[in-house]
């Protein structure tokens, strides 16, 4: 379609298929950036598995037995967050003034670019939450359907980059983004029942 001005204006979904492939041109030019996130996720998954090896097989009638369960799930689950919504939080402030340069020169809509992120983040994301968990899984010996830790962590992942896009988009410096870290994680911990249980916290909290 057309503007009032003659300029020739593409759609959603055109824009959003440019904007994805886009963003793959860049993660493939950022190779270092993304062997580092999976290597790091490698090495993490690792050293879980290697504390808590074989706890899922051992029986929970033992407090001890029961702390190492609980544990390896809270380990499993901060790395998930940790490890996706860090990369995220960083990179929208890196390239808030392209952005802002590109969507001031109407070359596509908020709505086109930040789908284009969030489905780019989220297939990047699905591959990092499958190699942690093929590796904490069978080593910590989870008694669950794989498939089924697999969607729990996968949408928690999801929720934690979410979030942390969101955080990265409302601050121009990628340091400053840095100190929002706290907001994504700590309520996640308080409410997790690792530290308190979470009948003890206060009602209208929880």
């Amino acid at each position: 379609k057309k503007s009032g001005t003659g300029t020739r204006h593409v759609g959603f979904w055109t824009e959003l298929r440019l904007l994805f492939v886009r963003e793959l041109i860049n993660m493939k030019r950022n190779k270092k950036a993304t062997a580092a996130r999976f290597m790091l996720t490698i090495i993490m998954s690792s050293l879980i598995g290697a504390i808590f090896y074989d706890v899922g097989n051992k029986s929970n009638t033992s407090l001890a037995a029961f702390q190492g369960h609980f544990g390896a799930m809270i380990m499993i689950m901060m790395l998930s967050m940790f490890g996706t919504a860090m990369p995220s939080l960083l990179q929208f402030p890196e390239e808030r003034p392209v952005f802002l340069r590109e969507y001031s020169t109407n070359h596509y809509s908020v709505s086109s670019y930040f789908v284009s992120r969030l489905t780019m983040e989220a297939v990047v994301t699905l591959a990092q939450v499958l190699v942690q968990l093929l590796i904490t899984y069978f080593l910590v010996g989870i008694q669950m359907s794989f498939f089924l830790f697999l969607g729990i962590v996968y949408t928690l992942a999801m929720s934690a980059t979410a979030s942390a896009v969101f955080l990265g988009s409302a601050v121009e410096d990628p340091k400053i983004a840095t100190h929002f870290l706290p907001l994504l994680f700590v309520p996640q911990l308080l409410f997790a029942g690792f530290f308190i249980p979470t009948s003890l916290i206060p009602a209208w909290l929880r």
